[in-house]
């Protein structure tokens, strides 16, 4: 190839251009290959860290949204319901109670009340009755009495007897 040049020379040459090929051959496809690599690997690290931590603060706040909710709502609803059963059952009660007392009382009073009156009115309507029977039946057998006597009193003085 090189004219005026031993062989020794010629051969190192081309062993010298080879390995630089070479060389420059694998640095190439090392570094190409390795650049590759590196992307595939930075990109599913961070796809997949991107996806957990998005999937886990979903979750998270999915699961803490419903959980709360849930318990908001069973708490909200059981006591609720049972200050509304309390205050049902109070007042029901209450009302029973009073208007159960309220009634016995008055129907025991008026009872009471209405045979205390009847009695007493028939026992003074009796004895009035009885005065007044009494004095008028001997008011009246008084003046019988009376009249008769005059009668007889004017037969005799007038010599009819």
């Amino acid at each position: 190839m090189f004219e005026g040049v031993s062989l020794r020379v010629e051969v190192w040459v081309w062993v010298w251009l080879w390995v630089w090929y070479g060389y420059g051959y694998g640095y190439g496809y090392g570094y190409g290959y390795g650049y590759g690599y590196g992307m595939g690997m930075g990109m599913g690290m961070g796809m997949g860290m991107g996806m957990g931590m998005g999937m886990g603060v979903g979750m998270g706040m999915g699961m803490g949204m419903g959980v709360g909710i849930c318990m908001g709502m069973g708490m909200g609803m059981g006591m609720g319901m049972g200050m509304g059963m309390g205050m049902g059952m109070g007042m029901g009660m209450g009302m029973g109670m009073g208007m159960g007392m309220g009634m016995g009382m008055g129907m025991g009073m008026g009872m009471g009340m209405g045979m205390g009156m009847g009695v007493g009115m028939g026992v003074g309507m009796g004895i009035g009755m009885g005065m007044v029977l009494g004095m008028g039946m001997g008011m009246g057998m008084g003046m019988g009495i009376h009249l008769g006597l005059k009668v007889i009193k004017a037969d005799a003085y007038q010599g009819r007897i």
